[in-house]
């Protein structure tokens, strides 16, 4: 370097100044560099922000995009498919507000069937949108998180650092197989609004500590809004106040006094909302003052606190494999899953453990407890010694699972920055490109098992037969089986009599009923197993036997549409007529969408001589008809009615209607070439 500064010395005319001489340039002074450097970091950073945003809302469609027309599964068909239409009615409000413990997601269902009916396209839309927009918030909070600690000096890593960080936490928790359960479930709608209000809240109160002035306060009065959002969509979104105080202590403050002495009008407000959960009537649930069929509190039958405490704790072995083992993932499991002892094992080390750390890092106002108290308080609720009639279910993990993934990114980082040594300076550093290689690997395989999830919710009877693999003694799995193969064997595809794959009409049939014996085996006498065996008895010709269950089982439990329409046809295959038109009334009032309830009542009328109220029943159900070949079968019959009274020109015209809604229709063809022969 020597020589080549020589050189340039000696090609200088001899008449020059010396160079320690020339003039300073003000454009390259030290203050001016920092300067037009903290004017462009907004900017910049903004700009990442963006295309974050934009990843992780595309990355989280392409996953879910394939699995919108997914059938309606297990609770979706009582709760949203045969629901009362009179519970998805927007106007008035107090059919979704009152009357319910969860308003928000009644509204929000309310508002789907207002704008798609029962299409599940547009339900499972909202939730993968919903999904997304939670994705984005954990990117926003983990951003925040790392820009606070930057500030207070106790962040490790590089600055530099944050949004890949921050991006890497979102996606990986995004493509997680364990989100199908509140994605791809529709009903689990519930646990993703409180997830993303809670989130929302937390959010929020970052942003008011990083914010001065109007937006400050701006943002500390949306913290107390989310939290009533949280409640109104799941009442253990009761844990949200203290998922808002924990973070706050141990992220921005550090301190509980400061903390308090800060926000505490912001804190109260969280506190005071839950008196909302009075109101919905959840301390009366829990205490088991409601007089109906429990389904949490102390009132659950078949258990006790202390037997569901040590049930809790073997479901957080199970919790703890499924956030790296998705093979253990499953719709509904029945106690024997919880069975194994090394789950008992893992479980209570992974629960007290847990447990330890939180307190000890919440006393010691430790940065990464609020982490801690982000995966063991949304859990406590349900995996405490409060029973609830489901001990272990998937989507109990995805809120907590976020927090444990942001966690796992964190320790990466801070072993990364210890051993790795990485250059700040260069964007393009060697650790950069291994970190996105890994986490491009990761994704990936999470990619791999969310889509093979998918397929599962696709097929109802796969997914239950999952069920089944993975809980072999859970006897409501069987019957959930037996009952979608019954359904299936009314149904064949193609035009031909073969159903699921080559599988004839007895074959299926046979495997329901193996099914239901499993069942009676597990649980004899369960209502629902004596509704579908009733259904079997019904494909099989013995009515006799079917009513005989029927009554058997209304007795035990409030009849639905499909166990009325059920006894009406047991009724029907007797020549009980009356009876069964009084049943299939019933079912059309339980399920008034349902087009094959007014349909059936409809042609039992007709036996009996009820004409004209025949006709008006079948009008009914060509109302509700959605199925071209339902509606030709319809119009055949209100046809063939119309024919024997004579009223020929009529007949014709629902023969014709008939026809043009189904061309393939046999009958309806037969009669219109009937009808006009006779014409002629």
């Amino acid at each position: 370097m020597a020589s080549h500064y020589h050189a340039f010395l000696e090609m200088r005319p001899k008449d020059a100044p010396p160079i320690h001489a020339l003039p300073a340039q003000p454009a390259q002074t030290e203050s001016s560099v920092r300067l037009a450097a903290e004017t462009s970091q907004p900017v910049e950073r903004g700009k990442r922000e963006f295309l974050a945003t934009i990843a992780l809302t595309v990355m989280v469609w392409v996953t879910w995009i394939g699995s919108l027309g997914a059938p309606f599964v297990f609770d979706d068909i009582p709760r949203i498919a045969r629901a009362d239409p009179t519970s998805l009615e927007l106007w008035p409000p107090s059919v979704w507000l009152f009357g319910t413990q969860r308003p928000l997601v009644q509204w929000s269902l309310a508002l789907n069937h207002a704008i798609g009916g029962f299409d599940p396209i547009g339900y499972r839309a909202v939730n993968v949108t919903l999904h997304a927009s939670a994705a984005v918030t954990l990117y926003f909070i983990v951003l925040s998180a790392l820009r606070i600690l930057t500030a207070r000096e106790m962040c490790v890593v590089p600055k530099t650092w944050e949004n890949g960080l921050a991006f890497a936490s979102a996606s990986l928790w995004a493509l997680h197989p364990v989100a199908t359960s509140v994605v791809s479930y529709i009903i689990q709608r519930a646990e993703l609004l409180a997830v993303l209000s809670t989130m929302l809240a937390v959010l929020c109160m970052l942003r008011a500590h990083e914010s001065t002035g109007k937006k400050r306060w701006i943002y500390a009065v949306l913290v107390p809004s989310c939290v009533v959002l949280a409640l109104c969509a799941k009442p253990t979104a009761v844990v949200a106040p203290c998922i808002v105080l924990a973070v706050d202590v141990c992220m921005t403050t550090g301190s509980w006094r400061r903390t308090l002495a800060l926000r505490w009008p912001m804190h109260l407000a969280n506190v005071l909302a839950l008196s909302m959960l009075i109101f919905f009537g959840v301390v009366a649930g829990v205490l088991g003052n409601t007089g109906k069929i429990a389904g949490y509190g102390f009132d659950v039958a078949g258990t006790t606190a202390t037997d569901y405490f040590l049930l809790s704790m073997r479901a957080c072995g199970l919790y703890a494999r499924m956030t790296v083992d998705t093979s253990v993932l499953a719709i509904d499991r029945g106690v024997d899953a919880l069975a194994p002892q090394w789950m008992a094992i893992v479980g209570w080390t992974v629960a007290w453990t847990s447990m330890g750390v939180c307190v000890w890092a919440l006393t010691r106002r430790r940065w990464w407890g609020a982490i801690v108290a982000c995966v063991v308080l949304p859990l406590l609720p349900t995996t405490s010694v409060i029973p609830v009639a489901d001990a272990a279910v998937d989507h109990r993990m995805y809120g907590p699972l976020a927090a444990i993934i942001v966690g796992v990114v964190c320790v990466v980082a801070a072993l990364s920055v210890r051993f790795g040594k990485p250059e700040v300076s260069q964007q393009n550093s060697k650790q950069s490109v291994v970190a996105a290689l890994a986490l491009a690997v990761l994704l990936m395989f999470e990619l791999r098992a969310n889509v093979a999830r998918q397929r599962e919710y696709e097929d109802p009877i796969q997914l239950w037969s999952g069920a089944i693999e993975r809980s072999p003694l859970h006897a409501r799995a069987y019957i959930n089986r037996a009952g979608l193969l019954l359904e299936q064997s009314d149904q064949p595809r193609g035009g031909e009599a073969d159903v699921e794959s080559g599988r004839d009409r007895d074959a299926v049939l046979e495997r329901a009923a193996h099914d239901l014996q499993r069942a009676e085996q597990l649980a004899p006498g369960r209502p629902m197993l004596l509704v579908n065996q009733a259904i079997l008895d019904l494909k099989r010709g013995n009515a006799t036997r079917a009513l005989e269950r029927l009554n058997t089982a209304t007795v035990r439990m409030r009849a639905d549409a499909p166990t009325l329409g059920a006894r009406g046809d047991a009724l029907r295959m007797l020549g009980r007529y009356d009876e069964a038109a009084r049943s299939y009334a019933l079912a059309a009032e339980r399920a008034p969408s349902d087009a094959i309830y007014p349909f059936l009542e409809g042609i039992c009328h007709a036996e009996v001589g009820a004409s004209e109220t025949a006709l008006n029943r079948f009008d009914r159900a060509l109302q509700c008809a959605r199925d071209p070949a339902f509606c030709a079968s319809v119009r055949c019959r209100q046809g063939e009615l119309l024919w024997m009274l004579g009223r020929r020109a009529e007949a014709i015209t629902a023969f014709e209607a008939a026809f043009a809604s189904d061309p393939s229709h046999v009958a309806a063809r037969e009669w219109l070439q009937k009808a006009n022969d006779h014409a002629h």
